[in-house]
């Protein structure tokens, strides 16, 4: 029986690797669906309801300050250096 090539070995090694971690990768994903599922489930039908929900996320939002007219000019002076 003629021995296998090194790298012919290694390239089955490497795909039945690939394989296992596709499967895993999978089984995560379905695991993180049935999560998602549960959570939108939830929220929708919890006493403070999805319109709680976008008003919390409109409110922590992150907003900037606006910045003087004096501000803008500093900066701008600094990006032309």
């Amino acid at each position: 029986m003629p021995k296998a090539h090194p790298s012919a070995t290694l390239l089955a090694l490497a795909i039945r690797g690939a394989e296992y971690r596709v499967q895993q990768h999978k089984a995560e994903l379905a695991a993180l669906e049935d999560v998602l599922a549960r959570l939108r489930h939830e929220v929708a039908t919890s006493a403070v309801g999805p319109v709680a929900v976008e008003r919390l996320k409109v409110r922590l939002r992150r907003r900037r300050p606006k910045m003087s007219a004096e501000a803008r000019k500093a900066v701008s002076g600094r990006m032309k250096r």
